[in-house]
């Protein structure tokens, strides 16, 4: 799950249990969190947000994700980085008709919050917060456009024979409604899954 993803389940584990009410900074930034949560010297929220973030991500990376079968042959290993983002792309796309929200308000909402943390980002993560504050990325993602000029380019710079993920949006223009269906499918059970962990941690702690 990318950015968009992990927003909308840190809220919509907030609807539930209003006492986890302050997972979204650290599921927001929890990739830039290393090791063990329990030895990271931020404040008990944050861990949370992070194990919650590390939940979503165990669940969206097992083998049976629903857009595997789609694009496992054609990306390989990277496939889930593609499935990461073709998520944020229909949730985007869909944001009114499945959240009853404007994104354009929610996105200035959550950037507003992460700000808030700006004394205690962990380290790099400065810069990817201003990269998403610059584009608009987690509105943008929904323009096809900006994941080929923007999202999949960038990437296919950063890491080793990235050059495949070039061909991601043509892959999701031939097979879109298909990946639609997949998409919000997958995020249903992630969203639902994880939750289902975060609860069943606490309760065991």
């Amino acid at each position: 799950m990318n950015f968009l993803a992990h927003s909308m389940i840190s809220f919509a584990l907030e609807q539930t249990a209003p006492d986890s009410a302050n997972t979204l900074f650290g599921n927001f930034a929890g990739d830039f969190y290393k090791g063990r949560t329990e030895h990271l010297a931020v404040e008990s929220h944050i861990k949370d947000g992070v194990v919650l973030h590390r939940l979503i991500d165990g669940t969206a990376d097992r083998k049976g994700n629903l857009l595997n079968p789609v694009l496992a042959q054609t990306f390989g290993i990277f496939k889930g980085i593609v499935a990461d983002i073709v998520i944020d792309h229909f949730l985007a796309k869909e944001f009114q008709r499945l959240f009853q929200q404007d994104i354009g308000q929610t996105e200035a909402e959550i950037l507003t919050h992460i700000r808030r943390y700006q004394a205690v980002f962990p380290p790099g993560f400065d810069t990817m917060f201003d990269y998403l504050v610059q584009n608009k990325s987690l509105s943008g993602y929904a323009d096809l456009d900006f994941l080929a000029e923007r999202v999949f380019a960038g990437m296919s710079r950063r890491v080793k024979r990235g050059e495949i993920l070039l061909s991601a949006v043509d892959v999701l223009k031939a097979h879109y409604a298909e990946l639609e269906t997949l998409a919000l499918r997958e995020f249903a059970y992630t969203r639902d899954e994880s939750i289902r962990k975060y609860r069943a941690l606490k309760q065991a702690a």
